[in-house]
């Protein structure tokens, strides 16, 4: 009797460690703020047209019947909407949806990308004021593409940094999630300018790195599988 109650008292006792942790207090906030934001958006319905084209794509990539087919548009959100069309759930919710989880994928990538310079809390504070930023928290669950460009590119400078800094493997994937920043919203390629500079002042770490070979190679690959896919579908 004894012995489970102390295990209940240690289970209690991480569990409260756990919530003390900034990270899980941080996606905590941003799950229940874009719940809040998502009753809204949905009350109030499509913000600007925009949305409806992307909506159109999604029904397109879903092979579902439906309005004309956008095909200059960036290809990202339309994409993931059209995962959710597949499953059943035809809306113009769904948009909203996707574009809220993606900016919960976006909180967390900018905490972990302060957390290489700050602390755990001062990360944690930076997070959240990007996320209570009215330029921010007005385009979360809007259904646009706006901050899906901004979180691609933010795990696309972690893994820079993470990649250079700590595990040279995360390098792998700077070249996809580059194309998918791009790919999300077609400005986001500027990121390329602040990554290629990143790299050009570190470049001594790279050099460092045992398995640089190897790396180069895989983004080679990664490059020649891109342009083929590029080939095959324009």
């Amino acid at each position: 009797m004894d012995d489970a109650k102390k295990q209940v008292k240690t289970v209690f006792r991480e569990l409260m460690e756990t919530h003390h942790m900034p990270l899980f207090m941080l996606i905590l906030i941003t799950v229940v703020l874009i719940a809040y934001l998502l009753t809204i958006q949905i009350r109030i319905g499509v913000p600007y047209w925009d949305v409806f084209n992307y909506l159109n794509n999604a029904l397109f990539f879903a092979g579902i019947n439906g309005g004309g087919v956008t095909t200059y548009l960036p290809p990202v959100i339309p994409f993931l909407t059209s995962l959710l069309f597949r499953m059943g759930y035809v809306s113009i919710d769904s948009i909203f949806v996707v574009t809220g989880l993606v900016s919960i994928i976006g909180v967390v990538g900018l905490y972990l990308l302060l957390k290489e310079r700050f602390n755990a809390i001062q990360s944690f504070t930076g997070s959240i004021i990007f996320i209570s930023l009215p330029v921010v928290i007005s385009w979360v669950v809007s259904g646009g593409i706006d901050i899906p460009g901004v979180v691609f590119s933010i795990w696309t400078i972690y893994f820079m940094i993470v990649g250079l800094k700590r595990d040279s493997r995360f390098l792998y994937f700077v070249l996809p999630l580059f194309i998918i920043s791009f790919l999300a919203r077609f400005t986001a390629g500027l990121i390329i300018l602040p990554v290629f500079l990143y790299f050009l002042m570190n470049l001594k770490d790279f050099k460092q790195i045992e398995d640089r070979k190897k790396i180069v190679t895989g983004i080679i690959i990664e490059l020649g599988v891109l342009g083929a896919l590029t080939l095959i579908f324009l």
